[in-house]
Formats: structure tokens, sequence, C-alpha cells
């Protein structure tokens, strides 16, 4: 039973494939805002990853890389909001900065 479980797992195989896929893509803004543009294609990625590692989870296939596909597809939609946090962060400090040394208008 154990190689019929390993053997079946195309779903978790696509969930994982299709999250790596969408973190790649959600970094892309950090290379050039040019690139912006892909940031939409994890429209459609994510939820697809999600769902198969879903079913994958509810039909008893290898549960492990399951979790893996789900937790990277929702980990591609948490990242940018991390990262543009970071960096706005850090440009909200660098303004700060250069209105002190302009004497703040």
């Amino acid at each position: 039973m154990e190689n019929k479980r390993n053997e079946n797992c195309g779903l978790c195989k696509a969930s994982i494939v299709l999250g790596v896929i969408a973190i790649v893509i959600s970094l892309t803004p950090l290379v050039s805002a040019w690139l912006m543009f892909l940031s939409g294609f994890n429209y459609l990625l994510v939820p697809a990853g999600v769902i198969c590692g879903i079913v994958a989870l509810v039909k008893g296939q290898d549960n492990i890389k399951s979790i893996v596909g789900i937790v990277l597809n929702v980990l591609a939609v948490v990242l940018p909001f991390i990262l543009a946090e970071y960096y706005l962060s850090s440009a909200a400090d660098s303004v700060g900065n250069m209105m002190d040394v302009l004497g703040g208008f």
C-alpha cells in the first residue's frame, strides 16, 4: 500500500510545482517594475495549486507533499505583502531622513 501511495501523487507534485512557479512570479517585481504584470498569473496559479493540494489530501495521497504544496501556494500570496511592507517602511524612513536634512518642509 505504501508503494501505491507514493506512485499516485501527481496532484501533490502539481501543487508543489505550481507553488514554486507562483513564488518565483511573486518575486519578479523585485527584479524590475516592468515585470509586475506577471503577478496577475498568481491569481490563476495559486488557487489551482491549493485545490490540487487539498484534493490530494482528501484522496489520501502523500500527505507531506500535499501540505508542502499548499504551504508554498499560500506563501506565494503572503510573500509580496511582507516584502511590500518591508520596502515601503524603508522608503518612508529614507523620505523622513531626507526631510530632516532639508529642514522639514
